[in-house]
């Protein structure tokens, strides 16, 4: 004898299995991302069992760690979550910090996933000279800072965890100094040094300097860092480069040995060794007041 299904039957059998499978696959999909969640939050497997550093000594390499513990969770939610010890956090972009960090000049980080250690390769932005404003006062003793007729930018200074505050140092004569590097990067606030053995620009035109920025355009910076060569190789008494005005775009080196030497940072100044040079075998140079390189290929002296 045979029996025979009707086809309603046939469907309800077929979907059984199916719906058995779905809640199969739900459930597998379910363990799985809890695992996921479990290993990546909960467990150790990427909590970072040691932070390396190198290129800068302590105590300026403790700060740059924990600076980075700090920058890494506000980048997403999903770090935050995380945690500055989960080392899938440390592959972020470090752009912002470096930014906000102007004292390094590169960082560069290495995520080493099956040792869970983090090595961390930075560059200190090397010293070549000191940048000092004299501020004007106002009668309530209240420092004031003119408009930057060279700097265009509109953006707020970069102070850093790792920098000097914003108060800034001062000198009894009302100076503030920066350190600024071979392109002319203001990195770091600095006391007043008054000692010939810095490039020293003494800045009297009143413009803003700001940490993350350039002291001045490129092309006017190369000029100064030739005037600064000239200096060196002519063996002028002194490592100082006055800046009056800035919007006229000159420069002057004053020192009671030698010619005060009046510079203009629109032409490049190398044209003048040949003219020191000269001067001196003449026999006028200890005679002289000033020499005027201002107009290219020319000198004028009195």
């Amino acid at each position: 004898m045979k029996f025979y299904r009707s086809n309603e039957q046939k469907i309800k059998n077929i979907k059984l299995p199916n719906k058995f499978l779905i809640f199969g696959v739900v459930f597998a999909v379910i363990i799985l991302i809890s695992g996921i969640i479990y290993i990546i939050h909960f467990s150790q497997v990427f909590i970072i069992k040691n932070i390396e550093i190198s290129g800068v000594q302590s105590p300026l390499a403790e700060t740059i760690i924990s600076n980075l513990k700090d920058y890494f969770p506000k980048q997403s939610k999903i770090y935050s979550l995380l945690g500055p010890d989960n080392i899938l956090v440390w592959g972020a972009d470090i752009e912002e910090f470096l930014i906000t960090h102007p004292q390094l000049s590169e960082l560069k980080i290495n995520t080493h996933y099956f040792g869970r250690i983090v090595s961390i390769e930075v560059k200190e932005r090397k010293k070549y000279g000191l940048w000092c404003q004299d501020l004007e006062e106002t009668g309530n003793g209240e420092q004031l800072i003119g408009n930057n007729e060279f700097n265009n930018s509109t953006s707020s200074s970069f102070i850093s965890d790792i920098e000097i505050s914003s108060v800034g140092i001062f000198s009894a004569d009302n100076q503030k100094c920066y350190w600024f590097d071979d392109t002319g990067m203001a990195f770091s606030e600095s006391p007043v040094i008054e000692s010939e053995l810095f490039k020293k620009v003494s800045d009297f035109s009143g413009q803003e300097i700001k940490l993350g920025e350039k002291v001045m355009p490129e092309k006017f910076f190369e000029n100064l860092k030739k005037i600064f060569k000239i200096i060196d190789v002519s063996v002028i008494n002194s490592n100082t480069i006055k800046i009056k005005d800035m919007s006229l775009q000159e420069v002057e080196v004053d020192s009671l040995a030698d010619p005060k030497l009046l510079f203009s940072l629109n032409n490049n100044p190398e044209f003048s060794l040949s003219a020191i040079d000269s001067l001196k075998k003449s026999g006028k140079w200890e005679k002289l007041n000033y020499i005027d390189f201002r107009v290219e290929n020319r000198a004028y002296y009195k």
